[in-house]
């Protein structure tokens, strides 16, 4: 029954990467269509590609380290397990991006076009988090 079961999620996976691929090039009903470029065309489309490709790297990094560490412990991952690791990793990082604009914006002053952060930046959104700040503190002190 659990093999089964497996194979069944295996199979709705698929289907749904498919269907995501094929929203992706635009297919509807099995034919490609033509879609409109949004204003600002191939910049904003490759803006757009090197987000998704990004997103894809870390969520291969996040699985790669979640088996790696689950390996380690003598632990098996389920499949799903993985996707909510790596569906928090993404909303972590997403949030943490937020928090560093604030940051940086703040400190250069609002009217600021061009943001650069820095460490305080990073330390600013990492103070709640002791592991991370001295995960962080080590760091930048082998930086020097």
């Amino acid at each position: 029954a659990a093999r089964e079961e497996r194979a069944g999620r295996a199979q709705q996976r698929r289907g749904c990467q498919q269907e995501e691929k094929r929203e992706e090039r635009g297919v509807e009903g099995g034919e490609e269509v033509e879609r409109e470029m949004p204003a600002g065309g191939e910049a904003e489309e490759k803006k757009a590609q090197e987000a998704k490709e990004a997103k894809d790297e870390l969520r291969v990094a996040v699985a790669r380290i979640a088996h790696e560490e689950a390996k380690s412990a003598g632990v098996v991952l389920d499949t799903a397990v993985v996707k909510y690791i790596m569906a928090i990793t993404e909303g972590y990082a997403q949030e943490l991006c937020s928090d560093l604009e604030v940051f940086a914006r703040h400190r250069t002053g609002a009217a600021a076009t061009k943001l650069r952060v820095n460490s305080d930046d990073v330390k600013v959104c990492a103070r709640r988090n002791p592991t991370v700040m001295k995960v962080l503190d080590n760091f930048l002190a082998a930086r020097g």
